[in-house]
């Protein structure tokens, strides 16, 4: 017999242990930790993208509220909140509007290339006196908005059309 199998006894000397003995843990029980470890892997992985949907929500929420510092300095150097193309009625890349402005950083923050979330959807509206920006949240029906009154609100509506309405600048549904 091969050595591995014989253990050395203080009171007896070597012993033999019989091949079966020595075996590590058997089908089931290995099966059993595979079982909890998986387990335990989609709760930690459902934990994750929970954390990463606050992430994007945390992050397209900043981005609105440095639109809204670019949508002042935008202001101050115009004295209005349109561009020369007028009034802005929901879409944020409108031809000559404060929306797509490079001098004050706006088009930073009204780009839907600049967020995260792939399927971000933004609406802007300006008029002479006032803007609302306003942007999804990953949660389906959540939308984030900012306006120039100094508001910025989560607002819960069937689609964005209905949480921003055209021509909207006071971010009521």
């Amino acid at each position: 017999m091969k050595s591995e199998n014989y253990k050395l006894n203080k009171n007896k000397g070597f012993t033999h242990t019989p091949k079966s003995l020595v075996c590590g843990f058997t089908l089931i029980e290995l099966l059993v930790v595979m079982g909890i470890i998986g387990v335990l892997a989609s709760i930690g992985l459902s934990y994750m993208n929970q954390g990463r949907k606050k992430a994007y929500d945390a992050e397209t929420i900043a981005q609105l509220s440095m639109a809204r510092n670019a949508a002042q300095l935008f202001y101050e150097e115009h004295g209005s909140y349109n561009g020369s193309g007028g009034n802005v009625q929901k879409k944020c890349d409108e031809n000559n509007s404060m929306f797509i402005d490079l001098s004050s950083g706006m088009y930073m923050y009204t780009s839907d290339f600049n967020y995260s979330l792939s399927n971000i959807s933004l609406r802007c509206s300006s008029n002479s006196n006032a803007y609302q920006i306003s942007a999804s949240l990953s949660t389906d029906g959540e939308y984030w908005c900012v306006n120039s009154s100094g508001l910025s609100k989560k607002i819960t509506a069937q689609n964005h059309v209905q949480a921003h309405p055209n021509n909207d600048t006071d971010c009521t549904p």
